[in-house]
């Protein structure tokens, strides 16, 4: 229950530092790469040999975790044993574990500060050569985490290792070496081996290290581990590790030992120096360097210097560290969270300055890093004064979409920039630009093409080395739609002239019409009013003809007067009435 706990714990303590407590920059790695080392080799059976399990962060932010399961062939290979004294991760959710019956061994670790070498080593395996054949190891599955605060997965390959193994070699008979080949001295590259009067000399070392595997490459270890094979016929190993570059570490025996681990080795160049012996004696020296720097770049000062002006957007910036053991390798310039990089030969060349900055407080983060990955930062924190805003000095309420938009302003600065901000939500903004005349004042007249509703309008101002403004007082504007008479006013105006001329023109016609007719109706009048004066002056001689036909007797009686003179009168009294009425049909027609 306990060593339960304890691993639980020790996950969440790895997953805590490597994501909770170290965020790093939002960078992956182009492509990691996890291979076991050396590929290839012959062995004998019984011969006792290392692989490591490399890491290639791929560059970028590095890898701060990795996991993998590796197959071996089990049936020519057993594992002694699986150490992680060398690993560059310092923190395991599981230590590495290997099953010879299954031929299989895992690893999960990681380390708080990321790894961006080239070759890292993670775990190294030791195997024993059970039988002769060929065989090796690969991967089955494996992830590298990225040190981007996600934990992404950037591993983009593996490469296995394939072995020959041969049967042990029967032991070598001493030869006499022929009198004109003498022994090398020290440092000096020899054959394999060097016949000598009492036999055959061992061959100079090959020394591998599965901490610093590559001796032309600085390593942040200073523990250095190296490990060599030894022929059967090797009786004892002498070494010494160094500044010198030949040094002889003599004739003191170390035992028969394959592998050498160093503690706390001083920063620098060392060299590993390493000899054999056998019935022989001694063989010619091995040497092998390895180059460690554990120390940071020296302590720093990021100073900004604005030139006396606290609006200046693009102040300068001084700093000077050096590396004394490897020397500088690149700079990481981390502005507000973004991020650049450059070498020291580029910054050498061309200095990173900072971009042109908008009004606010601002946070730069110099982050310098030596060959070994060793790095020292500092920050300076820094603000740029917003200049005096501008002002809106006229600008309509409401307007009718389509309808221009005037907005005047003044503003502390000639010839600058003016940029008009109009927004119906604060986020989807359309901007406008204008410049400031020698007075400071600006006139924007801009056509309205924009949608009905309610907007803010604001103004910034942005002088000619780039400093820019604080917000101007926020307006607002109302656009909206016209009406209809506003929209077609001057076509409904043209259509009602145009049916008031139709109308007068009707009525001029119609007009005309009934003067012809009237014209008309009186002459017809006037013709009835003459025809019945002749009808009534005609019955008036009618009725004093039949009188005078009905007596047969010249003249009137007094009787017949009396009813000549009623009859004309009814007569007369008609003929007025019926003139009076036609006198009227004519005031009426006219």
């Amino acid at each position: 229950m306990c060593k339960y706990f304890a691993k639980v714990l020790v996950a969440i303590l790895f997953f805590t530092f490597t994501i909770g407590f170290f965020p790093v920059p939002n960078a992956q790695a182009a492509g990691a790469n996890l291979y076991l080392s050396p590929s290839t080799g012959t062995y004998s059976v019984g011969d006792n040999f290392t692989v490591n399990v490399v890491l290639n962060s791929g560059g970028g932010a590095g890898v701060n975790a990795s996991n993998g399961n590796i197959k071996f062939d089990n049936s020519l290979l057993s594992v002694n044993s699986v150490s992680k004294g060398s690993s560059v991760f310092s923190l395991w959710t599981a230590d590495p574990s290997f099953d010879n019956s299954a031929g299989t061994i895992t690893y999960s670790g990681g380390a708080p500060k990321a790894y961006t070498g080239s070759a890292g080593t993670v775990i190294s395996i030791s195997f024993t050569v059970l039988k002769a054949g060929s065989g090796g190891a690969s991967f089955t599955s494996a992830t590298a985490l990225a040190a981007d605060g996600k934990g992404t997965n950037i591993l983009s390959g593996t490469s296995g290792v394939q072995f020959t193994f041969t049967a042990k070699a029967p032991p070598k008979t001493s030869a006499t070496p022929p009198a004109s080949q003498p022994p090398p001295t020290s440092g000096q590259t020899a054959p394999a081996s060097a016949p000598v009067a009492n036999g055959v000399l061992p061959p100079i070392p090959e020394i591998n290290s599965t901490t610093h595997p590559d001796k032309n490459i600085w390593y942040a270890n200073n523990n250095p581990e190296f490990d060599w094979k030894l022929l059967p016929d090797i009786s004892s190993v002498t070494f010494i590790l160094d500044k010198g570059s030949s040094t002889d570490p003599g004739k003191i025996s170390a035992g028969i030992i394959e592998t050498k681990t160093f503690a706390n080795i001083p920063d620098g160049r060392n060299y590993f120096h390493l000899k054999f012996q056998n019935k022989a004696g001694w063989g010619p020296l091995g040497t092998r360097q390895v180059l460690i720097d554990t120390t940071p770049p020296t302590n720093f000062t990021v100073n900004i210097d604005n030139n006396n002006d606290p609006t200046n957007p693009q102040p300068k910036f001084t700093f000077s560290t050096v590396d004394v053991t490897s020397g500088i390798a690149d700079y990481k310039f981390n502005l507000d969270g973004e991020i650049s990089d450059q070498s020291a030969a580029a910054y050498q060349k061309t200095p990173y300055g900072l971009p042109t900055l908008k009004p606010g407080s601002h946070n730069l983060i110099i982050t310098a890093t030596d060959q070994a990955g060793n790095a020292a930062s500092s920050s300076g924190q820094f603000v740029v004064e917003a200049l005096k805003p501008p002002v809106i000095t006229a600008m309509p309420a409401v307007i009718n979409n389509h309808d221009q938009l005037p907005i005047q302003g003044t503003s502390f600065y000639s010839n600058a920039d003016i940029t008009i901000y109009l927004s119906p939500d604060g986020k989807n903004n359309k901007t406008l630009q204008v410049k400031t005349d020698s007075d400071g004042n600006w006139t924007y007249l801009e056509d309205n093409t924009f949608n009905k509703g309610n907007y803010q309008v604001w103004a910034i101002v942005t002088d000619n080395r780039g400093a820019q403004s604080s917000e101007s007082a926020h307006k607002t504007l109302l656009i909206q739609s016209p009406s209809l008479v506003d929209s077609y006013g001057l076509w409904i105006i043209i259509f009602l002239l145009l049916v008031i001329i139709f109308l007068i023109l009707l009525m001029i016609f119609l007009s005309h019409q009934n003067k012809v007719k009237k014209v008309r109706a009186l002459r017809e009048t006037q013709e009835l009013e003459k025809r019945m004066n002749e009808i009534f002056a005609a019955l008036k001689e009618e009725v004093n003809e039949l009188m005078e036909l009905a007596d047969k007797k010249a003249g009137y009686s007094e009787s017949e007067k009396r009813v000549r003179d009623k009859i004309n009168e009814a007569l007369d009294i008609s003929q007025e009435f019926i003139s009076k009425e036609v006198k009227d049909v004519e005031k009426e027609i006219e």
